[in-house]
């Protein structure tokens, strides 16, 4: 396999909603511990992990108008002395970061920008003053195939999949995903319209099922369960 492998990651509440900011969504002591287990978890199995750009727009975008008469000088190697490298997936290049460093659950990881090729240049020169590389990975859009062939290709063996919906659909559409890892808080949230871990309008490919592997219960109620390769792929090796 020339490409990375990849794991879908996620954490959930019993009724299947990912975390939001909705006030209803359970962080009680009960699921402290489900918490825990989700980030040690990403950060003792993984290097390498991400998140699609919602996950971290906050509604503003970087002023681009400095970078005008200026050239980008192109992709660089991934920096391979960092701990964590955090990769965002953001198509048109949107995000404002302030930083090249993502803060999450005690971590700092270095921010990798996966751009498709009509990117805005002066994006890419916003992002060399910042300190933050960034690669392609496709044309138009986000090729999950080639970002993993990519990775692979940097010396990137696995790589964590974190959400949203939206890319999580994505790289299952493209038939790139190893395993589904999913930590559920036994908290219900209750709501009809909040998202779930895999949601997409473009429904092509699916349903698929995933094979079972292993299953855990944590002292305080947070349940782990982790599934393999689809049932295509086994059938497809007899």
């Amino acid at each position: 396999m020339n490409r990375a492998k990849c794991t879908i990651h996620m954490y959930t509440t019993l009724d299947g909603k990912i975390e939001t900011d909705i006030a209803a969504y359970p962080d009680g002591p009960q699921c402290y511990e489900a918490g825990e287990m989700y980030d040690d978890i990403t950060f003792s199995k993984f290097r390498s992990w991400g998140c699609g750009r919602s996950t971290y727009d906050d509604g503003t975008r970087p002023d681009l108008s400095p970078y005008a008469k200026l050239s980008p000088k192109g992709e660089r190697p991934l920096p391979s002395e960092e701990k964590h490298l955090f990769f965002a997936f953001d198509r048109m290049g949107k995000l404002n970061w302030k930083g090249p460093y993502n803060d999450y659950a005690g971590h700092k990881s270095r921010i990798v920008e996966v751009l498709s090729s009509c990117v805005d240049p002066r994006y890419l020169t916003h992002l060399e003053r910042l300190g933050i590389p960034y690669l392609f990975a496709g044309e138009d859009g986000i090729d999950p195939r080639l970002f993993l062939e990519r990775l692979f290709a940097y010396g990137i063996d696995s790589f964590c999949l974190c959400g949203g919906p939206e890319i999580n659909a994505a790289f299952l559409r493209a038939g790139v995903v190893d395993e589904i890892s999913l930590v559920v808080a036994p908290g219900i949230q209750g709501g009809r319209r909040e998202l779930s871990f895999v949601g997409s309008d473009n429904l092509e490919g699916f349903p698929l099922y995933f094979v079972p592997k292993r299953a855990e219960i944590g002292k305080r109620g947070a349940l782990y369960l982790l599934y393999g390769r689809k049932w295509m792929d086994i059938n497809d090796d007899e």
